[in-house]
């Protein structure tokens, strides 16, 4: 991969195919670990703080299975 980059013209060497690699790597690392920060540990949180939060898998599939058979008769 890193020579067809190379001989397609794409990069003028492979260390600048490893370089933008690594780079890419790290931009997704970063992004991944924001989600994670940001996004997943407050729901985490609170999910541990007030467990009535939490649903079930089993619950979800009835509600959804439901809402599913009541969009179904309305048509």
């Amino acid at each position: 991969m890193v020579r067809a980059k190379v001989e397609s013209g794409e990069y003028s060497s492979a260390s600048e195919v490893i370089h933008e690699g690594l780079r890419s790597l790290q931009k997704e690392d970063s992004a991944i670990a924001a989600w994670l920060r940001d996004e997943v540990a407050p729901v985490y949180e609170a999910m541990k703080a007030d467990p009535t939060l939490v649903v079930s898998a089993e619950q979800m599939q009835a509600t959804l299975a439901a809402a599913y058979k009541a969009a179904l008769r309305a048509g």
